[in-house]
């Protein structure tokens, strides 16, 4: 019986062969096989079967070998430098960890960032444990501009 990988790859149906007919098809299969000058199925066979294989191969790059032996790269990486500006500190006396910091990236010359401050571990958290968050402003992160109290906790 013709696999219907086969049929897929028979293009042209001559006009006595029906290809909704599986007789008519492997009929016609079995006599492209035996003609020789017919390269079509032996070229098609040859070409299913090298692609087969280079599919199969493994294409993978091994990072550590050196494909280029005496080839200087072009951009070399900086060495990345940190510079502490501002320190904003919980004024809680029991100090949380900042679980989110954000900022508006359009802000005009009086930049604000808002914090939220929480326990992660909440089955750890004291009953007394604060759940204010804050907005601070730049010009002065002595203290809080304005201090926010939600029922919970805002992570």
């Amino acid at each position: 019986m013709v696999s219907d990988f086969t049929i897929k790859f028979c293009i042209g149906w001559p006009k006595e062969t029906d290809p909704d007919e599986p007789n008519d098809v492997a009929k016609y299969y079995k006599k492209m096989m035996r003609d020789p000058t017919l390269g079509y199925a032996t070229a098609t066979r040859d070409l299913v079967n090298n692609a087969e294989k280079s599919i199969k191969q493994n294409n993978e790059i091994n990072l550590f070998e050196e494909y280029f032996h005496g080839e200087q790269p072009e951009h070399l990486s900086e060495t990345i430098n940190t510079k502490t500006v501002m320190i904003f500190k919980d004024p809680n006396e029991i100090k949380r960890a900042a679980t989110k910091i954000v900022w508006h990236p359009d802000a005009s010359t009086d930049l604000r960032i808002g914090v939220s401050y929480a326990q992660l571990r909440f089955q750890q958290m004291p009953a007394n444990m604060p759940k204010k968050s804050y907005i601070w402003n730049l010009t002065n992160p002595n203290a809080p501009e304005k201090t926010l109290e939600p029922t919970s906790p805002i992570t």
